[in-house]
């Protein structure tokens, strides 16, 4: 049990430790940092599939449909794309050219299919040796930790505390719904499309407005929390 919590320390610290040495060759170099996280996101992508691919561990992390055939898992999915989908009322950001868009979505595709796979994916089933809580707070615990360190640049305090407080809680809600399901594709999927439009919708939006919204979609999330750990929790606190 110790090895397993050691090894998803390990794992993320290794994570942190590429995005963070794109992001000084950025300043060092003088390069783009999109650049230079786009190459460290690609970098941990072909690393993963080729692991994974070895290992044959595909249908082990959830790259399959698993229980999602089944009409009362496909409703329960809702209420996580209309999280993803609220941020559209502020509009669209009219700034973006065509080449940013495309860099958009090729680079939330690459961040959404490698944090999934490490946090949701390996991390997960490591701790599940324990128990299933012991592995839903723990992966969402340090999932959080690179969005308190991106959180923390030079943002508001009220920004900064939602923006953490909504990371631990969306961890929580994804790591359940892989745990309910066995499967990690929608869980990418919704990943892929919440970055997305976070990154296409306009960022011409008045603070108390921006504050308000953001409040609303956390606010839909711990009650979604809450209802889909009183699924899960009381029937099988331990992974079997």
């Amino acid at each position: 049990m110790n090895k397993a919590v050691i090894k998803s320390i390990i794992v993320t610290f290794l994570f942190l430790l590429v995005i963070s040495i794109g992001g000084a060759i950025s300043s060092i170099a003088g390069i783009n940092s999109k650049i230079t996280l786009f190459i460290a996101y690609l970098i941990l992508f072909v690393i993963l599939v080729i692991w994974i691919n070895r290992k044959k561990y595909w249908d082990y992390y959830g790259f399959s449909t698993g229980k999602i055939k089944d009409k009362r898992n496909i409703y329960i999915y809702i209420p996580l794309f209309l999280i993803a989908l609220l941020p559209l009322i502020v509009g669209f950001s009219t700034d973006l050219k065509i080449g940013d868009i495309i860099y958009i979505l090729f680079f939330m595709a690459l961040v959404a299919f490698v944090e999934e796979t490490i946090f949701r994916g390996i991390i997960l089933k490591l701790l599940q040796k324990k128990s299933n809580l012991f592995a839903i707070l723990g992966t969402s615990l340090l999932f959080s930790i690179p969005h308190i360190l991106n959180a923390l640049n030079g943002k508001e305090i009220s920004q900064t505390i939602l923006q953490i407080s909504f990371a631990l809680v969306i961890g929580i809600i994804l790591a359940i719904l892989i745990i309910k399901t066995n499967s990690i594709i929608t869980v990418i999927i919704y990943h892929f499309i919440n970055n997305t439009i976070t990154s296409v919708t306009s960022s011409n939006v008045d603070a108390s407005m921006s504050l308000y919204l953001n409040l609303a979609v956390f606010l839909i999330a711990l009650i979604y929390m809450i209802y889909l750990y009183s699924l899960i929790i009381p029937k099988n606190s331990r992974s079997e």
